[in-house]
């Protein structure tokens, strides 16, 4: 048995236990334990594979009105992300829940889904940018760091803008929250305006975009 043999066999082993954590949250309307407790715990389910049938408890977490639950069903379906081709079903709920009040925490960990992951989400998007720069209209969750998620959502569309030659849907999207920010007017100014910014020489990106 390879190395490899030996991790696989383990993680089909654990697997079970996964299953059982993930329906156990999804079972809950509020978080049962400290936010702290929850955090470590979700550390350890985000470290583990998924397969198919663990992104429906995904979405069950994602679709509560608890902000913890919320939170930490964005973070599973990241990690969910990297296992299996989940987001037709995961994308859905993901606008659903920008569609909605949502705790800057739970927008700080959609943010890292939207910068690691190359899929569309388009409605994911469109909901974001409707809302962009809105605040809870509650208290949410509370912790003693100091966090700018609609800032961070900025930067992935920044990011995003720079990687195609002609937009997308999903740029469309985003494209006047940038244009707003920027001051700017169109897809290729605001384009060029990103790459000015940077020290990027727009024609030279350009270039390397059309694969020149």
């Amino acid at each position: 048995m390879t190395g490899y043999d030996f991790i696989d066999a383990w993680h089909d082993r654990v697997h079970s236990a996964v299953n059982d954590a993930l329906a156990y949250l999804a079972s809950l309307e509020a978080t049962p334990v400290s936010d702290g407790i929850l955090s470590e715990w979700l550390d350890v389910l985000c470290a583990m594979r998924f397969t198919e049938g663990d992104v429906p408890f995904v979405v069950q977490m994602i679709d509560k009105t608890d902000p913890h639950l919320q939170e930490a069903g964005v973070r599973l379906a990241r990690a969910a992300l990297r296992h299996v081709d989940a987001a037709p079903v995961l994308e859905p709920a993901l606008a659903r829940l920008v569609s909605r009040d949502i705790d800057p925490w739970v927008l700080e960990a959609l943010a890292d889904v939207l910068a690691e992951t190359r899929l569309e989400l388009t409605s994911v998007y469109r909901e974001l940018a409707a809302r962009h720069g809105s605040a809870p209209s509650r208290m949410g969750i509370m912790r003693n760091r100091a966090i700018q998620p609609w800032r961070r959502i900025a930067q992935v569309y920044l990011q995003h803008a720079i990687q195609r030659l002609h937009p997308r849907e999903r740029d469309l999207a985003y494209l006047p929250v940038l244009e707003r920010e920027l001051g700017t007017h169109g897809w290729e100014p605001t384009q060029r305006h990103i790459l000015h910014t940077m020290g990027i020489d727009p024609d030279e990106h350009v270039r390397l975009l059309r694969g020149g």
